[in-house]
């Protein structure tokens, strides 16, 4: 006789989450260990009701996701017998991961007076840049000040010799504040509920002409 097909899991509860054993966690570019979890249920009907509330702690047994939290509500994937499958993404801040900036430099031409009556045109300045990518608990408000920023490289004089000959004398250039950084850009993006953030930073340093040196 046709009818319903049978609701596997029913006997042991079909509102009973089962999670897989198998699991991998990865940190990614921001320091953020994820990590994804099949939790299997008996009953489709009950799958909506079973989803995870971004934010809250995990709460099962697997000894690696101890101090995780859900990311993103859980995807609902229809089974046989109309079983589900619910697999959900938890995360936490990596403590292993080192926070170090990319380097790279922004170039600005500028006319520079070196004496009353004396103008040098079209002098190609450095300005040093730092990308920072990291996690936080908290959300930054660091855009527009100034720090001094670990794993930053001590910056020195820049020196622009005419026509690149050294040895001569040339329109020496100083960062100002000396080793201090200004925070260009900050992109944030909350996950987990709002409970961690995805940070990126651009940091400039600045030169202004200091005199004529070598």
């Amino acid at each position: 006789m046709a009818g319903n097909p049978i609701l596997l899991g029913t006997a042991s509860g079909g509102a009973t989450l089962v999670a897989d054993a198998g699991s991998q966690i990865k940190t990614d570019e921001y320091g953020i260990q994820r990590g994804t979890i099949h939790h299997n249920l008996g009953d489709q009907a009950n799958a909506q009701n079973k989803r995870f509330k971004p934010g809250s702690a995990y709460s099962g047994s697997l000894p690696q996701f101890a101090g995780f939290l859900v990311d993103e509500p859980a995807d609902i994937i229809g089974g046989e017998g109309m079983t589900a499958v619910l697999p959900c993404t938890y995360a936490r801040l990596d403590p292993l991961f080192v926070k170090l900036p990319d380097e790279s430099q922004d170039i600005e031409y500028r006319d520079v007076q070196y004496t009353d009556a004396n103008i040098a045109t079209n002098i190609p300045v450095p300005h040093p840049l730092l990308t920072y990518k990291f996690a936080a608990a908290k959300r930054p408000n660091q855009r527009g000040t100034w720090a001094t920023l670990s794993g930053a490289p001590k910056l020195g004089n820049y020196v622009f010799y005419p026509g690149g000959i050294e040895g001569v004398i040339g329109f020496v250039f100083i960062p100002l504040p000396a080793d201090r950084w200004l925070c260009i850009k900050e992109n944030v993006k909350p996950l987990c509920g709002g409970k961690l953030f995805a940070i990126e930073q651009q940091w400039k340093a600045t030169y202004y002409f200091y005199g004529l040196g070598s």
